[in-house]
């Protein structure tokens, strides 16, 4: 800088020098001195060229492998469950059919059912005389084949096993007893009272259940009744279809005995 600096100074100076001769009207030749020389050109330094950046090689995206579609599982095949086949019905055909425990009389009375009932038959006895049916809770019963009718041969039922007779109780049992009075009796206020006989069974158990059966002419209804707190049962015949004369009763007992009774009607 200081080189150009001079020269540019010896070119003012030759300028003012020039222009003051001129101004003379003399032509000065130029001093050799002061002939400008040019200064040392100034080399500047190459610029560092830029470094290339390395190119980027493109590189593959993996190829997204399609999943296969979810196989459906197949559900184990449940095997259809069998209809179980219906047990036989026994249609009670008498008008009322005990029940017991066992095959007869000998066996505790378990229930009754009246004309028309439907029974289950699970199964019979070796002889076919009694059938057995099923009561709830799920409890077998023995029903004399004469009272039911069934949509199936007896004997093609089950033979059944016979259980053991029960044991006798201990406890002492009343001897039942009938009496009767004549009164006027209506069912309902508004029926007309009729003269009817009061037949009264005593000497039962307090709130026994027993089932009675009176007959006129041979035959009877079977009726269920339960003692009062004095083990006594009431029931009521209409008078005018008793003449005088001894009559039978049947008492079936909730111990499964049976008592035969005699009315006599004056």
């Amino acid at each position: 800088m200081t080189t150009r600096f001079i020269a540019v100074l010896y070119l003012l100076l030759a300028g003012f020098v020039a222009f003051g001769l001129s101004a003379c009207g003399a032509q000065p030749s130029p001093p050799s001195e002061l002939v400008a020389s040019q200064p040392p050109a100034v080399t500047l330094p190459p610029a560092d060229s830029p470094t290339a950046l390395p190119s980027a090689t493109p590189t593959d995206l993996p190829t997204e492998t399609p999943a296969p579609p979810p196989t459906a599982t197949p559900f184990p095949s449940v095997p259809p469950t069998p209809t179980p086949t219906p047990n036989p019905l026994a249609l009670v055909s008498a008008e009322t059919a005990l029940v017991f425990s066992g095959p007869g009389p000998a066996y505790l009375l378990l229930a009754s059912y009246s004309q028309g009932i439907a029974l289950e038959a699970i199964g019979r006895s070796a002889d076919g005389a009694w059938l057995v049916i099923e009561i709830p809770p799920d409890q077998p019963g023995w029903v004399a084949s004469a009272e039911v009718k069934t949509d199936l041969e007896v004997l093609a039922l089950e033979q059944m096993e016979i259980p053991a007779t029960p044991l006798p109780t201990p406890t002492r049992i009343p001897v039942p007893s009938v009496t009767y009075t004549v009164k006027m009796y209506s069912p309902l206020p508004s029926m007309p009272a009729k003269e009817v006989i009061a037949m009264r069974i005593g000497g039962l158990l307090p709130f026994e259940e027993v089932t009675f059966q009176l007959l006129l002419d041979g035959q009877g209804k079977k009726v269920q009744k339960t003692a009062n707190q004095f083990g006594e049962v009431e029931a009521h015949y209409v008078k005018e279809y008793f003449p005088p004369g001894s009559y039978r009763i049947y008492l079936y007992r909730a111990n499964g005995n049976m008592v035969e009774l005699k009315l006599v009607v004056k």
